[in-house]
């Protein structure tokens, strides 16, 4: 830009004191250099401006289902406009792995998730609730946002429900705190309809202290990609350290984000000697049985009801955009 600076000594007039001329011209020349300097430094915040960066006081709002996957959020978000999945993965992949994260092999993943693999790491450590954040331009600085806040939201959340427990039970004596958030994400699973979460973490924690498997039909899913109402055989097969039907102890990390219930029930369960426990998907209720021969009762039950008011077709319905979730009520109407 060319700045036409406005002639001072001839505006003043021709006749001048020659010392007056000189200082005329000194003035001149602070006057042209503090006009520029002023200027150039207009443009510069011209260029802040519209650099990406947002302005000061926006935010961003966003929500964390209860007991929904990462996979689930970051479809969802992107599908609302926010930050889309391979912004999240891009930026967990950027930020340093601590150890409360998992370690998570690919293989033991479905393909749709093994493009996320660094962000499913976070598993667990988002909170269920509606949450606000500094808004950014870019969705991977968003994105890079969203993992921080999330990431020291979920060490006090864990920091405050762990200091109300008054005494801890014996069975949670070997279990680390990323333990126990795996915990109680499947126990946030297998309380499909949000009732008895401490008998649910005391099924778990028995089979644990007793070297059982597991047995959970949810991070069995979480492997497989998909839901059904009663697993088949065939899905028990699958190869993956998801599959605690076939290995002893936790799976690789959690399998959904999980409520407060969830995690005080892991560090308050209730004292049974139950180690099965079986879903009505008729009722929405769960039937424990510390007896096999119990279990089994309960279990043929439960097939029976479902038969008796969806047909027998329905039982094993592959579910892709479902996760161990409660049926859709307009298909699978429940009873009182």
């Amino acid at each position: 830009m060319h700045l036409r600076l406005p002639n001072i000594a001839r505006k003043a007039g021709k006749q001048r004191h020659p010392g007056i001329t000189r200082v005329m011209k000194k003035s001149e020349r602070l006057f042209s250099i503090l006009l520029v300097w002023i200027l150039s430094l207009i443009a510069i915040q011209g260029v802040a401006c519209n650099s990406g960066a947002e302005p000061a006081g926006k935010v961003f709002q966003f929500e964390v289902i209860l007991d929904e996957t990462l996979l689930q959020f970051c479809s969802r978000l992107d599908n609302q406009g926010g930050p889309g999945c391979d912004d999240f993965d891009s930026a967990a992949k950027a930020r340093e792995n601590s150890g409360l994260f998992m370690e998570i092999k690919p293989g033991d993943l479905p393909t749709n998730k093994r493009s996320i693999i660094n962000f499913l790491r976070y598993e667990g450590h988002f909170i269920p609730g509606k949450h606000t954040v500094n808004l950014e331009a870019d969705p991977l600085n968003q994105a890079g946002v969203i993992l921080d806040y999330m990431v020291e939201e979920s060490r006090r959340r864990l920091d405050s429900l762990e200091s109300e427990s008054s005494e801890q039970d014996a069975r949670l004596s070997k279990l680390h705190r990323k333990e126990m958030m795996i915990l109680a994400s499947i126990v946030e699973k297998e309380a499909v309809s949000n009732q008895d979460y401490d008998r649910v973490a005391s099924v778990f924690l028995n089979r644990l202290s007793t070297g059982q498997v597991l047995g959970s039909c949810p991070t069995v899913e979480y492997g497989l990609g998909y839901h059904r109402p009663f697993l088949l055989f065939k899905d028990l097969e699958l190869q993956s350290d998801y599959n605690v039907y076939k290995r002893t102890g936790l799976p690789p990390g959690p399998v959904a984000q999980f409520s407060d219930e969830a995690y005080r029930a892991v560090l308050q369960p209730a004292k049974t000697e139950d180690v099965f426990f079986v879903y009505d998907w008729t009722t929405g209720k769960l039937h424990f049985a510390r007896e096999y021969r119990d279990h089994k009762n309960n279990a043929a039950r439960a097939r029976s009801n479902f038969i008796q008011r969806y047909t027998k077709a329905p039982m094993y319905r592959r579910f892709d955009n479902l996760y161990y979730e409660d049926l859709p009520e307009s298909e699978y109407p429940k009873g009182d």
